[in-house]
């Protein structure tokens, strides 16, 4: 509709897709900005949603679980991007790696694509097993 409106102002639309998880259709911004006075025949560019990138994932391993949670909700908030996040633990016997994320999928530097999924592995204390209390075999008597 915007460029059907831009052509019969006798103006030149141009379409710029741009990554946003805006809505298909819809004009995120245009140049020169709406209200703008321009002679006929100029162009205007038309910024509208493009299919998202996706984002970058962040480094989280070593960071507590709710360090990198909060980190995660925040790179996602500004990429304005959708993903599911599950947190997986693994055993460990290191007692510094407890309660830390060990590794991410997608990893540090992959792409976490818009509706995709994150997992976070985090290290789980190993249970050590009680000692077996050998049975009494005393009698009394």
């Amino acid at each position: 509709e915007a460029e059907n409106a831009l052509l019969a102002a006798l103006l030149r639309p141009e379409v710029e897709e741009v990554p946003s998880a805006g809505p298909p259709g819809a004009v995120l911004d245009t140049d020169p900005a709406a209200g703008e006075q321009v002679d006929q025949g100029s162009a205007v560019r038309l910024r509208v949603p493009g299919e998202a990138a996706g984002m970058v994932m962040p480094e989280l391993a070593g960071q507590d679980l709710d360090a990198a949670l909060a980190s995660l909700q925040a790179a996602l908030a500004s990429a304005s991007l959708e993903a599911s996040v599950s947190v997986a633990a693994e055993p460990t016997a290191d007692p510094a790696l407890a309660g830390a994320v060990i590794r991410t999928d997608p990893a540090a530097g992959g792409t976490v694509p818009p509706g995709g999924a994150v997992i976070l592995t985090v290290g789980a204390a190993e249970q050590e097993e009680a000692p077996e209390q050998p049975a009494s075999t005393e009698q009394e008597g």
